[in-house]
């Protein structure tokens, strides 16, 4: 059997990188996750970084709240973070915890395919400025 990949990160395009999350996460594994996406971003200069959790069926309060500290540590790396795909369970998580009061400075698009769409317009109109 061929073991799964720790933290895949994909560039989905210039100044916008992905972490597509698949299957059981727990702490240990979002850490690694938080690690490469914010060094990443940083290599990059990314501006957007979008955090895919459709694969995420079920989280404990470890890794939501680990999920929020990615989220705020890109943000002082002075990129946007969207938090796709969340499912019941994991918002319920989230809301249990109390750290839904930190979604303020993270995007929440229902899909992945719509964070995609909100990165790439964010990136287009930051680059007219």
């Amino acid at each position: 059997m061929v073991a799964p990949v720790e933290a895949t990160l994909i560039d989905v395009a210039d100044g916008i990188v992905l972490a597509p999350i698949v299957g059981a996460l727990d702490s240990r594994r979002a850490a690694i996750y938080r690690e490469r996406l914010l060094f990443a971003a940083a290599q990059q200069s990314a501006s957007e970084a979008i955090v895919d959790v459709t694969g995420v069926p079920v989280v404990d309060t470890a890794v939501a709240q680990e999920l929020m500290r990615m989220a705020g540590a890109l943000r002082l790396l002075g990129a946007r973070c969207y938090l796709t795909g969340i499912g019941p369970y994991v918002a319920t998580t989230i809301v249990q915890i109390g750290a839904d009061a930190g979604l303020t400075a993270v995007h929440t698009p229902g899909s992945l395919r719509k964070g995609i769409a909100m990165a790439i317009g964010a990136r287009r109109a930051k680059r007219k400025d």
